[in-house]
Order: structure tokens, then sequence, then C-alpha cells
């Protein structure tokens, strides 16, 4: 379920915290499959010898993100289809940061999947900075989990 959040509202944006297995499971339904690769290049007019580069790119690209999330992953699926995220972060309640020495992302603006590895557990009362572009100004909201059950 969509974080709650006014703002985000406003600016069109949703992000959703994952489970690791919903996590795995959007991955691997966001990954193009051969057939789709093959299709899309002959569509284009790419040659056999193309098609094959690419599927051997998408495979190594595919394995980049393939690292399992840990006790401390937090794992988001974002849509902004009007790209307004900047960054996403998250923080203690204090407002102090929460190192953070991994990230990753797969997607696009419709629907991205967000890893951030943090370097040690979130508190429970840990809470998303969002920095988000608007017609007028860049803003940062703090957004808190406390219906989300962090790891």
């Amino acid at each position: 379920k969509p974080i709650s959040s006014p703002v985000l509202k406003a600016a069109k944006v949703e992000i959703t915290p994952l489970s690791p297995a919903a996590y795995k499971t959007r991955q691997q339904a966001n990954r193009p499959t051969r057939e789709q690769i093959t299709a899309e290049g002959k569509k284009h007019g790419a040659s056999d010898e193309e098609i094959k580069q690419a599927i051997g790119l998408m495979d190594a690209l595919s394995s980049l993100n393939g690292e399992e999330p840990s006790a401390t992953s937090i794992l988001l699926e974002t849509k902004d289809p009007a790209g307004r995220i900047i960054s996403v972060d998250v923080v203690k309640a204090d407002g102090s940061e929460l190192q953070a020495p991994s990230r990753g992302t797969s997607g696009g603006r419709d629907s991205k999947l967000v890893k951030i590895d943090l370097s040690e557990p979130p508190p429970g009362d840990a809470v998303l900075l969002v920095t988000l572009r608007t017609p007028k100004s860049i803003v940062t909201v703090p957004v808190s989990w406390k219906e989300v059950a962090l790891p």
C-alpha cells in the first residue's frame, strides 16, 4: 500500500514500501524476456548478431541488480510519471542521517524499484526524506512510516 502523504499526492508521486519477496517478484516481472528483446530488435531492423549482443547486455545488467536484499535494506517502488523525485533518504526521527553505502534502482519514471542498503538497521521511528521538484521550487518532505513495518 502506498505511503499516505498529501505532498506526495499533490505531486502525483507514489512510494510503496516492499517486502523482500515482493521486491524480488517485481524485479523479475520488470525484466524483459529474450523473446521480447528479440521481437523488439526485429521490429527495429536489428541483425541477429545485434539482438544476441542486446540479450547478453541485458543478462549482464540483470546480474548487477541480483544482490539479495539484506536485513538493513529499505525496499521501495516509486511511481513518478512527471519525474519529480530527486532523492529519497532515510533518517532518524531527530533528522540525523542513516548512512547508506549502497543504493540501486531499476525501471523508469512510471515504476522504479529502489533498494537502499543502510549500514545499520533503521530505528522504528525512522522517516523517509523525499526531495521533490515542484513547478515553483524544490521541497524536501519527511514521510512517516508509522503504518509500515521496517526491516
